[in-house]
């Protein structure tokens, strides 16, 4: 069996843009720090990450456990409220919900999600944009702010869910550097999406034109 997993914003889902903004409207206004100009000296790119370190760089302290939940819940609940009102700021990158489904349907592969945003607000992305998670393992931000700890907990779950010791290949999809940072790391194929990550060795501009069997190559 292989285990194909995906990030969701701006892979899966078309949410890059609306997601960022009101990521760092949130901050400001609970924490009333500004965006950064540029984030690539920051160490880790997920969401708990980025909030932790700009409360370092604004304040020299460590973020109190109230400010986090704080702006974490203050995220989800603009985001949800703006896509329950817009339900098209949340639509499935071209071709991603039919691969989707399609790797759902073979019994030779298991499909999981890690994303380095919140849980809540992801599992309401995905759901706006057509996706069925119901029975889909996931790792979130939930349950660690490194990226590369988001996918081992992934790759443990699906190990557990399909019953296995291990898997014939491991295939992460990402849109961003990071994601290939943390593929690379830990010894997985990387199969990069969208504009931003152009430059890597296996990159697809979108899911429109890929066969299914493409994601699961050893």
């Amino acid at each position: 069996m292989h285990l194909v997993m995906f990030d969701v914003d701006g892979t899966l889902c078309d949410t890059h843009n609306i997601d960022d903004e009101i990521y760092f409207q949130a901050i400001h206004d609970v924490l009333e720090i500004e965006r950064p100009e540029s984030l690539i000296n920051f160490t880790h790119f997920t969401d708990p990450g980025i909030l932790t370190e700009m409360v370092m760089n604004s304040f020299e302290r460590e973020i109190t456990t109230k400010e986090y939940n704080a702006v974490r819940d203050h995220f989800s609940d603009v985001i949800m409220d703006h896509l329950m009102e817009d339900p098209s700021l949340s639509t499935p990158v071209a071709g991603a919900l039919e691969l989707f489904n399609k790797l759902q349907k073979d019994e030779n592969v298991m499909v999981a999600i890690a994303t380095g945003g919140w849980g809540p607000s992801a599992c309401f992305k995905l759901a706006t944009a057509g996706f069925n998670i119901e029975k889909t393992v996931m790792a979130t931000s939930d349950d660690d702010f490194e990226r590369t700890e988001i996918m081992k907990l992934c790759h443990e779950r699906a190990l557990k869910r399909a019953k296995v010791d291990n898997f014939e290949s491991v295939t992460y999809v990402g849109d961003g550097p990071w994601d290939e940072d943390a593929s690379e790391a830990l010894n997985w194929r990387f199969i990069g999406v969208g504009a931003r990550i152009k430059d890597t060795k296996n990159w697809i501009s979108d899911f429109s034109k890929s066969k299914s069997s493409y994601f699961y190559k050893s």
